[in-house]
């Protein structure tokens, strides 16, 4: 199980410690905790999504075919490569 908490260093408190330890209280395995500073202050949703919406789009390009029984001739047809 992992659990990720995105928080500003200013809103840690007791009270949220203690949400994120109640989170994993009935837990039998060992807890990792990592810190990590982001250098961008938000997580921007909106642009993570306009980046999905470009990989979805840009993968729509070359539908699978059906029938395709090799993933090298896919590969291939993809990249247009002749061997």
């Amino acid at each position: 199980m992992e659990a990720t908490f995105v928080i500003n260093p200013q809103e840690i408190d007791e009270v949220i410690l203690g949400k994120i330890l109640d989170f994993f209280k009935d837990k039998k395995q060992s807890v990792t905790v990592k810190l990590s500073a982001y250098g961008r202050e938000n997580f921007d949703w909106k642009e993570f999504g306009r980046g999905m919406e470009e990989a979805r789009a840009a993968m729509e390009k070359n539908p699978v075919p059906i029938d395709i029984g090799d993933l090298d001739d896919l590969i291939d047809s993809m990249n247009d490569v002749e061997l």
